[in-house]
């Protein structure tokens, strides 16, 4: 039986700086695809900081895409990313109604 994905955060981002989106709790791993929403044409830009590392060492997903409006786009196109404990996922755009929302699967790790 093929077990649904869940939306794990959603994020209505206030436009400008970075946000962090979604922390990884301790004994767990994840499996995620992030999908962005928007209504006026956005530059976003989506991070992985492994194990909560300072934000100048961070990972790219993508920086300053652009996102046409009323539209949405999914990263990454294929596949997942996969996240471990304490992983952060940080996101920024520039304007104030995009909605980013991370969705996926979650497993204790095991002992």
């Amino acid at each position: 039986m093929a077990v649904d994905s869940i939306v794990l955060e959603q994020l209505l981002h206030a436009g400008g700086g970075e946000e962090d989106l979604h922390t990884v709790l301790a004994g767990r791993r994840e499996s995620v695809r992030i999908h962005v929403s928007v209504k006026t044409a956005a530059a976003i830009s989506i991070k992985i900081r492994k194990g909560g590392e300072a934000t100048a060492d961070k990972q790219h997903i993508t920086e300053d895409e652009s996102v046409a409006a009323n539209t949405s786009a999914q990263y990454p196109l294929k596949g997942t990313i996969l996240l471990d404990a304490g992983d952060v996922v940080t996101v920024e755009s520039d304007q104030t109604d995009t909605a980013f929302t991370i969705n996926g699967y979650e497993d204790d790790i095991p002992t």
